[in-house]
C-alpha cells in the first residue's frame, strides 16, 4: 500500500536545510546542546531547586 503524500517541505525540515540557511554542518552540536539543557533542567526539576517562599 503505497501513500502519495508530497511531504518534500518536511525532508527539508528533517535534513535541518532551511532554504538559505543551511543547518547541517552544527546539528549534532545544537542537538547534542539541547539535549544536555533538557538534561540538566530535568535534574534541577527533581532535586527539588530553590522555591523562594511567599510573604
Amino acid at each position: 500500500m503505497a501513500n502519495n503524500i508530497d511531504a518534500f517541505w518536511l525532508v527539508k525540515i528533517h535534513s535541518d536545510n532551511f532554504g538559505m540557511l543551511n543547518l547541517q554542518p552544527y546539528s549534532s552540536a545544537i542537538i547534542g546542546i539541547l539535549t544536555l539543557m533538557i538534561a540538566l533542567s530535568g535534574g534541577g526539576l527533581m532535586l527539588g531547586g530553590h522555591r523562594k517562599q511567599p510573604t
